[in-house]
């Protein structure tokens, strides 16, 4: 099993999951947030419920 670490901002936790075996870590210590850009299929993400803009959406 891989185990992947999501959201590392400081280098001394970086080291502890390393410690602790972790193989994948991500997070603002490597890179700050970067802007989402559009498929390259054109269509635009509704990024609020992360689905393409031109999809249907269910009523509750």
């Amino acid at each position: 099993m891989t185990v992947v670490a999501e959201g590392a901002e400081l280098p001394a936790e970086v080291d502890v999951l390393g410690s602790l075996d972790c193989d994948l870590v991500q997070g603002s210590v490597f890179s700050p947030p970067i802007a989402a850009r559009p498929s390259a299929a054109g269509g635009r993400l509704d990024r609020a419920r992360g689905v393409p803009h031109t999809a249907k959406r269910n009523r509750l």
